[in-house]
């Protein structure tokens, strides 16, 4: 069963080629105030993003 995954953050790294697959890191800043409740303010988050080749060819982006 496959999920669709919406990514929302800025690309931080150029994209690597691993064969099948392709690698590339993103980074989420989150919002400057923090949730009611809460005592401090949300850092930012990096994250890497793997994909295979036929994932990237369906964004239809170079």
């Amino acid at each position: 069963m496959a999920h669709k995954i919406s990514l929302t953050g800025c690309p931080t790294s150029s994209i690597q080629d691993y064969g099948k697959y392709l690698a590339f890191d993103m980074e989420e800043k989150g919002s400057p105030n923090a949730p009611k409740g809460i005592p401090f303010k949300s850092n930012p988050i990096t994250y890497t993003v793997v994909l295979s080749l036929k994932q990237f060819n369906k964004l239809n982006i170079s």
